[in-house]
């Protein structure tokens, strides 16, 4: 028998999400790892297939499902590792290198790192 989540849990999951990405991206605040974090999953939602995005989104904790399914493409949008963190980069307003380690944060956190690689694997860019 599946047992439902109570909003404590998904609240208490989001927030553990967030200290960890506040922790790995050495944030000051969560506030500020909840935008990183927004932002991180919104490029990565134009850059994986819709599919994929409603898989992901229906695994992360809070309002974080909802940024992907807010974000997801009629379809997949091909780029590199190099724009990803340039429009994490424009979105943020910071270096390419700094959303580069903001990207970093926020992935490590959403799954294994061979996982959230694959997408640019695909096209045989990094």
């Amino acid at each position: 028998m599946r047992r439902c989540i109570t909003e404590v849990e998904v609240t208490t999951r989001y927030d553990e999400f967030l200290a960890g990405v506040r922790e790995r991206g050495e944030y000051g605040g969560q506030d500020e790892a909840a935008q990183v974090t927004e932002t991180v999953l919104r490029v990565l939602a134009q850059r994986i297939t819709p599919g994929e995005v409603d898989d992901l989104a229906a695994q992360q904790p809070g309002p974080l499902g909802q940024t992907l399914a807010d974000a997801r493409p009629e379809q997949a949008e091909s780029f590199g590792m190099e724009e990803f963190c340039r429009r994490v980069a424009d979105a943020v307003g910071a270096r390419p290198r700094t959303a580069e380690w903001d990207a970093g944060a926020v992935l490590s956190t959403v799954a294994p790192r061979q996982l959230l690689l694959r997408p640019f694997a695909r096209t045989g860019r990094f």
